[in-house]
């Protein structure tokens, strides 16, 4: 049995730890304007109203979603919390770098190390051609949950005629291990046209009804393919009664007309040309 004091010592010196790492992460999406934000650093800590106010101040309610999110993507599960303080009392040296990672680890939605969707900041589209390797969600036990990520700005921030643009969907996800789950839109790299605005991507969740639906959905794997665009998360949660919205996280990504003059514009031409095939 460890002593008491010890264990207030530890416990004193992990949440110095941790307020550490956060001091760091916050430097790092520090706001441009150099002011330090008033909420809490992580999504997950911010109250319901700063939530909406942030989903409203980037038009993603009412343009993708109708209301704030009961969770955010990602937060800290209790199981990841506990897994903290169990390796902090085994060794308190070697540690430290360790739950600073974890800490950031548990708390973003992760494409690749570095790179994590943070409720509106910028990715670049070179760091988006692969689906992320970290997405969860607090979770029901027993329950199954949908995972869609649909962009709002399709083909153009001026010109938004395709919103919104399909670029992942899961179903039948147990808990919140995307890969148990089924894929009916393959992952699409996010892709823009150059010199067309800053592009509001969202990822979206809802929790499943108990018995689960039957889904009438054509597999997409193509990123041309018609179906992607002019989706709605909304209808398709009325289609198969998935309720409200669960959980939802965002970010912002632009075309670099350097590196993208080469590829966007023969992207878009090959989706006209596939739907005017279509219609002939």
């Amino acid at each position: 049995m460890k002593n008491p004091i010890i264990v207030i010592i530890k416990l004193y010196h992990l949440s110095n730890y941790l307020v550490d790492g956060k001091r760091g992460f916050r430097q790092k999406f520090k706001p441009e304007d150099d002011v330090e934000p008033l909420c809490p650093l992580f999504p997950h800590e911010w109250p319901p109203e700063e939530i909406e106010r942030r989903l409203k101040g980037d038009d993603i309610i009412p343009d993708v979603i109708p209301c704030s999110p009961k969770y955010v993507i990602n937060r800290m599960t209790k199981f990841l919390g506990v897994i903290i303080l169990i390796l902090w009392f085994v060794n308190v040296g070697v540690l430290h770098s360790f739950i600073t990672i974890l800490w950031y680890l548990a708390t973003q939605v992760t494409y690749i190390p570095g790179v994590t969707v943070y409720f509106g900041n910028k990715l670049e589209p070179e760091e988006l051609k692969k689906e992320p390797v970290k997405c969860g969600w607090p979770v029901t036990p027993g329950h199954n949950y949908t995972l869609m990520l649909t962009g709002a700005d399709d083909p153009s921030v001026a010109n938004h005629m395709n919103r919104e643009f399909l670029q992942w969907l899961v179903v039948d996800i147990p808990g919140s291990d995307v890969l148990k789950g089924t894929t009916i839109a393959k992952y699409a790299p996010v892709m823009m046209p150059p010199d067309t605005g800053l592009h509001r991507y969202v990822f979206i969740v809802y929790e499943q009804p108990k018995v689960r639906p039957k889904w009438h959905e054509p597999p997409i794997h193509d990123f041309n393919d018609g179906h992607r665009v002019k989706f709605s998360n909304q209808k398709f949660s009325r289609k198969y009664n998935l309720g409200d919205l669960y959980a939802a996280n965002y970010f912002h990504s632009e075309p670099d007309p350097l590196e993208d003059d080469d590829f966007g514009p023969s992207i878009y031409e090959k989706r006209a040309n596939s739907r005017r095939r279509r219609r002939e």
